[in-house]
């Protein structure tokens, strides 16, 4: 009975060890939660190492008082080493997988804003609200789909509306019948000039909904995105001034063709003007039209 007790003894701790090394794993890879971009510089590395020794210190005196008390110490040594080990590659592990999550929802998102930009005459779909990821990232994303949904119901909104004015056939200059500008054209730049004004309103009031919610959320995120979404508030002035100069030109045309009305007539090869004068300001408005 004498020469089994040592058996015993090293049993336990081989059991105990790897239990400990188990449930080290699974909470640090699959159940811990991570700052962003831990796993994607040697700083974040250095921070999970950093934060190994703290936590193995917890983990090793525990084991400690509890196993290895009354083993021999070349095996507290092994156990040490191993929980250690366990710690920092649980850490690293988790951390990568965590931020892999988060770059494959980020990838996600960007691709389905990039076929919004491509696409902006097609009504768009609302993101699905389910959150995939946890932490930060989970945060991060609820914040970035719930920003979108806002967007794409008022982008929805002012594309139905362009479509009901008929904003599509004054963009194409198809705006003349038997020889004679449309009188519903003007009526149409003017309805059109109050849908962007509506639309620029709109979009300025979401953004400053996003940077309240944004405001909320973890500082690092906050740093990074409060940035990218001043600049937006500045691109959608850039986008109402853009096309307002453009409808501009196309009331020039307007105007121009109204002006000398009985001068031109359409033909099917386009427009016929009585003079070279006429035919020649006509192109140079197109020209700016283009």
């Amino acid at each position: 009975m004498k020469e089994k007790r040592p058996q015993r003894k090293n049993i336990i701790w081989l059991f105990a060890l790897i239990m400990i090394c188990t449930l080290i794993l699974v909470f640090f890879i699959f159940y811990k939660e991570y700052p962003i971009g831990m796993s994607n510089n040697s700083n974040g590395i250095a921070i999970l190492i950093k934060n190994s020794l703290f936590y193995g210190l917890i983990i090793i005196t525990a084991f400690h008082i509890i196993i290895d008390k009354h083993q021999a110490k070349i095996k507290e040594n092994i156990s040490y080493l191993i929980i250690f080990a366990c710690i920092i590659l649980g850490q690293i592990i988790g951390a990568t997988r965590y931020d892999n999550a988060g770059d494959k929802m980020v990838s996600e998102l960007a691709r389905y804003t990039k076929y919004v930009n491509a696409n902006p005459d097609i009504p768009l779909k609302p993101l699905d609200t389910t959150i995939q990821t946890k932490g930060d990232y989970g945060e991060l994303e609820k914040f970035l789909k719930e920003t979108a949904n806002d967007n794409i119901k008022i982008t929805n909104e002012y594309q139905k509306k362009l479509d009901d004015i008929g904003w599509k056939s004054i963009r194409t200059l198809e705006i003349i019948e038997k020889n004679k500008i449309l009188p519903e054209s003007k009526n149409t730049i003017k309805k059109y000039k109050e849908i962007e004004k509506d639309y620029k309103k709109k979009r300025m009031s979401a953004n400053t909904m996003a940077l309240l919610r944004l405001s909320q959320l973890n500082s690092k995120i906050y740093e990074v995105l409060s940035i990218h979404l001043q600049k937006l508030r500045k691109q959608i002035e850039l986008d109402f001034n853009s096309k307002l100069t453009e409808v501009e030109k196309t009331e020039k045309i307007i105007n121009f063709l109204e002006s000398k009305q009985g001068q031109w007539k359409l033909s099917d090869n386009g427009l016929v003007f009585n003079t070279d004068a006429d035919l020649k300001q006509f192109n140079k408005l197109t020209d700016e039209f283009n």
